[in-house]
């Protein structure tokens, strides 16, 4: 144990006693032999308090009581923590088995690193594995694109906590993108890990199913902050327009989505001023992505795809040469799915498309589409 560096994991909840008990366990059954484990409860009436003070006699500290979210909650932990190691387990995530270990082990091997972050996977609502993922070396500007790292499985030194200082508390979505941006801009070094380290549930009540508008307003908000500091690392700088157009386009579409059209179309043309049509056909495909597909990896049906450009204001002259590019896009991609379909059904789809938006898709290439359709029904 005294060759181990004391680890200390914050997990701030509220309400959120469904899965409390299986992220606990995940911490506390590591076998970890210097962990502080520390739960900072927000106020819960749901049964959480009974199930954690049924666990006090392993942990550090506990307090339920109000608080003003979950960075006021993850500042109380962290101001408490005393080890040489410091990260936080939301109460719907968990850990993988001797997660710790591989961290102590990681950071041993790597003095100079700041932080360490693992593989992780995303998980259902009853813990069982979803998808698996690896993420990338280290890059600020890779980061900067896009959280490339997954929260629960970041670890930090104390020296990072001591630097950065508090997570921000005007943040409930992004913040911990924020506080990792935050860290590389002050010259901490972020290593990766190879091993699997934790699990992120994905459930129809976490944030990030039902607050994704949140998430990428905040996010804007985040970045126009970093963005506006007067000295910056190189690798930042150069990718500012595409991390705030990015970011800009998510926030449009998920607002219009949700049906707030007025906020989407102000994101909507602040994006396009940013976004380089031509530049950057990686930052293109992430636009289309995800105007003409669903949550679900849908391809929109025409009238859904004609109320989201409404809502995102695409009649204005500003998005001409972008909607140009969606029309001709959306077509391909209808006639590719309708390629394995009913020649009639086929027909149907296209002539949908061709009554959802009949200033835009009356184009020559709408008309070779169906010329098309229509040969091949013999």
């Amino acid at each position: 144990m005294s060759t181990l560096p004391k680890i200390s994991i914050v997990t701030p909840s509220f309400n959120q006693g469904r899965f409390l008990e299986q992220a606990m366990r995940s911490v506390l059954e590591q076998g970890y032999p210097n962990l502080e484990y520390i739960v900072i409860d927000g106020g819960s009436t749901d049964g959480s308090v009974e199930l954690i003070r049924a666990y006090q006699a392993r942990l550090a500290y506990w307090v339920s009581e109000p608080d003003r979210g979950q960075a006021h909650a993850l500042n109380k932990g962290f101001a408490r923590a005393t080890g040489e190691v410091l990260a936080y387990l939301n109460a719907d995530d968990l850990y993988e088995r001797d997660a710790l270990a591989a961290v102590a082990g990681g950071l041993a091997e790597r003095p100079a690193a700041d932080l360490v972050y693992g593989a992780y996977a995303y998980a259902d609502a009853t813990g069982r594995v979803t998808e698996r993922h690896t993420p990338p070396a280290f890059h600020v500007g890779a980061l900067a694109l896009g959280n490339t790292l997954s929260q629960p499985a970041v670890f930090m030194r104390r020296r990072v906590w001591e630097l950065v200082g508090s997570f921000d508390e005007t943040l409930h979505c992004v913040l911990d993108y924020d506080y990792w941006l935050r860290a590389a801009v002050a010259g901490c070094r972020f290593e990766r890990l190879d091993q699997p380290l934790a699990r992120m549930r994905m459930h129809p009540t976490s944030k990030t199913a039902t607050r994704e508008p949140d998430f990428w307003t905040e996010t804007v908000r985040m970045l126009e902050r970093l963005f506006a500091q007067a000295a910056l690392p190189q690798p930042l700088l150069a990718v500012r327009s595409r991390a705030l157009a990015r970011a800009r386009w998510l926030a449009a579409i998920t607002l219009a989505s949700a049906g707030q059209d007025q906020e989407a179309e102000r994101h909507a043309r602040r994006a396009v001023v940013e976004f380089e049509l031509g530049g950057n056909l990686e930052d293109l495909d992430f636009v289309l992505q995800r105007l003409l597909y669903s949550r679900r990896g849908r391809l929109l049906a025409p009238e859904r795809l004609e109320r989201r450009l409404q809502a995102l204001g695409f009649d204005r002259p500003e998005f001409a040469e972008l909607a140009a590019v969606v029309d001709e896009e959306y077509l391909s991609r209808l006639r590719h799915r309708t390629n394995s379909m009913a020649r009639a059904h086929a027909l149907l789809i296209l002539l949908r498309a061709l009554m959802a938006r009949p200033r835009r898709l009356l184009t020559w290439g709408m008309r070779r589409a169906l010329l098309d359709v229509l040969r091949n029904r013999r």
